[in-house]
């Protein structure tokens, strides 16, 4: 069944599945939702393509100029939890504003506290090296969650 391949869930409208589809979906581990009010359904479709859709950079931060991965954390003494990052693409400065989005979430906006290679506090990192990234009231990172960094000259609304 093509719906378990790509873990889709299949949605009806003022209809309702046979019992022969439903025990296929069910041993294919398919969800079927059925709606009757389209209100409903609507919600339902938009509440799923914010799961799988990443929000667009955010101009109130500034301009974008990197992207990195948390690859994992580290606890360090008086600085408290620290993400090991590798900068995808574009560069990382120190001071940059930050989001951080976990799957296609946003769970920090806020301030690049410090920017370490190896042991040494850096201006700045490029596309391809790693570094350790702390930010401003914000402990709970994770591996997998995605950096973006945004030079904070380039912020709407500072004309």
């Amino acid at each position: 069944m093509l719906a378990s391949v790509s873990n889709a869930v299949v949605l009806g409208f003022n209809s309702v599945a046979a019992r022969p589809t439903r025990e296929a979906a069910e041993q294919c581990n398919v969800e079927i939702k059925e709606y009757s009010i389209v209100y409903d359904l609507l919600d339902d479709v938009r509440a799923l393509m914010c799961t799988h859709i990443r929000p667009p950079p955010n101009k109130a931060l500034g301009t974008l100029t990197g992207t990195a991965d948390v690859l994992q954390t580290f606890k360090i003494g008086a600085v408290g939890k620290v993400a090991g990052c590798k900068v995808l693409d574009g560069t990382v400065r120190a001071g940059s504003n930050i989001r951080i989005l976990r799957g296609n979430a946003v769970v920090y906006e806020g301030k690049l506290l410090a920017l370490r290679y190896i042991k040494d506090e850096v201006e700045q990192i490029d596309a391809g090296s790693e570094c350790g990234m702390a930010f401003e009231g914000f402990q709970t990172m994770q591996a997998d969650d995605r950096v973006e960094a945004y030079d904070p000259s380039g912020a709407a609304g500072d004309d």
